[in-house]
């Protein structure tokens, strides 16, 4: 990310997804497909103005549109690199949501790839534990309890909790 207040997002989000596929017993193939798309998952907004990433408040629609095509810019980064293709997925979808509202195509619950769902997961945990260009991080225990009722964990270990600092493994909680 470009803004100091991002800075180990990307690290950040890898490490907690890395947890969450180990819980679920991926193996080191899918791992290294999940480690390069939670890396890149944010890349298309390399063309997305600062002004915009950064902006505090509402985006205007404009600014909204341009936002919403990163992961189809990231996507398409990444497609002709071959050991980064296998990633093309999760960067694509790492914004749908389970009911189908998400971006950028709509799709909803199974149809997105686990690995997306796990990005996902681990970016908005990242997010709400981090602090922001306006808000302070909020305590591990909030975002955790918000996420727990959100439709995309039912594919996460009811039982993982992560920490505010990812490596530690939930089994030694």
């Amino acid at each position: 990310m470009r803004h100091p207040a991002r800075h180990g997002h990307v690290e950040r989000v890898a490490a907690y997804a890395h947890e969450i596929a180990l819980e679920l017993g991926w193996k080191e193939r899918l791992l290294e497909q999940l480690r390069f798309g939670a890396t890149l998952h944010d890349i298309g907004k390399i063309i997305i103005r600062e002004h915009t990433l950064f902006k505090p408040g509402s985006l205007d629609p404009q600014e909204w549109e341009a936002m919403r095509k990163h992961p189809l810019t990231g996507s398409e980064m990444v497609k002709n690199i071959p050991h980064l293709a296998p990633a093309m997925a999760i960067i694509r979808h790492h914004h749908e949501r389970w009911d189908g509202q998400g971006y950028p195509d709509g799709l909803a619950g199974s149809q997105i790839p686990q690995g997306a769902r796990i990005v996902a997961v681990a970016d908005g945990f990242d997010t709400m534990t981090s602090p922001s260009l306006i808000s302070l991080p909020w305590h591990c225990k909030k975002p955790w309890t918000s996420l727990r009722v959100a439709p995309e964990v039912s594919s996460i270990p009811r039982w993982w909790k992560p920490s505010c600092a990812p490596g530690t493994s939930p089994k030694s909680r």
